[in-house]
């Protein structure tokens, strides 16, 4: 049913969306910034 679907959609190819993975990986590194910067000043307080 599908494939039928997909085989009878005669629409152009949609513009290519910008990849998602950057944005993970950069907000990964912020909050595992943010949790380095806060233990280290919950060890030295």
């Amino acid at each position: 049913m599908f494939r039928q679907f997909v085989s009878e959609n005669n629409e152009p190819e949609a513009a290519p969306r910008r990849p998602i993975v950057p944005y993970l990986l950069i907000a990964l590194v912020v909050v595992v910034a943010i949790g380095i910067i806060a233990s280290v000043v919950m060890m030295w307080s």
